[in-house]
């Protein structure tokens, strides 16, 4: 639990404080309504928010729809509803979504675990819907399972030489 999973603007982020951060997040999006196989929309970002709220997504089973850091909140709101996402995590709230998420609440102190035992997702389960940068016309959704993101993992950690340690 203290070993560092992950850096963010120099500050080493423990195994113990991210598995809070996802599990307080997990709680939140609950309360909010999200179950597994709802959509959610989250601004990506290179942050301990986005880091928790992709997995606090996961770990409820529903589907993660990154959205880039600077999409205007129009598009973001379009892209909510073309993809039928029941919240948005923003930096802002934002109409005509069911329900937005102020992302900097992603990392507040949980007062509920999460019980996550009965949640994980299957393999082959959706687990991402990414869109294509659309130039040759309207960005295109495109699908992938639990499976295929582990896949893609095993072939960075295989291409790059990441050891247990790193």
């Amino acid at each position: 639990p203290d070993k560092t999973a992950l850096v963010v603007s120099d500050e080493e982020v423990s195994y113990a404080r991210l598995w809070e951060c996802v599990s307080s997040f997990a709680s939140r999006l609950r309360e909010a309504g999200v179950s597994r196989g709802d959509r959610v929309a989250l601004r990506a970002s290179h942050s301990l928010s986005y880091v928790s709220a992709y997995l606090a997504v996961t770990l409820l089973g529903a589907i993660a729809v990154p959205y880039e850091s600077g999409l205007p909140d129009d598009g973001v709101v379009e892209l909510a509803m073309r993809v039928g996402a029941r919240v948005a995590v923003a930096p802002r709230a934002l109409e005509r979504i069911g329900s937005t998420i102020p992302e900097d609440s992603v990392i507040d102190d949980a007062s509920s675990a999460f019980d996550w035992r009965n949640s994980l997702p299957e393999p082959d389960d959706l687990a991402e819907l990414l869109l294509t940068t659309g130039t040759t016309g309207r960005s295109k959704v495109v699908t992938l399972s639990h499976r295929a993101i582990m896949s893609v993992i095993e072939n960075i950690v295989t291409a790059t030489g990441i050891l247990e340690d790193n």
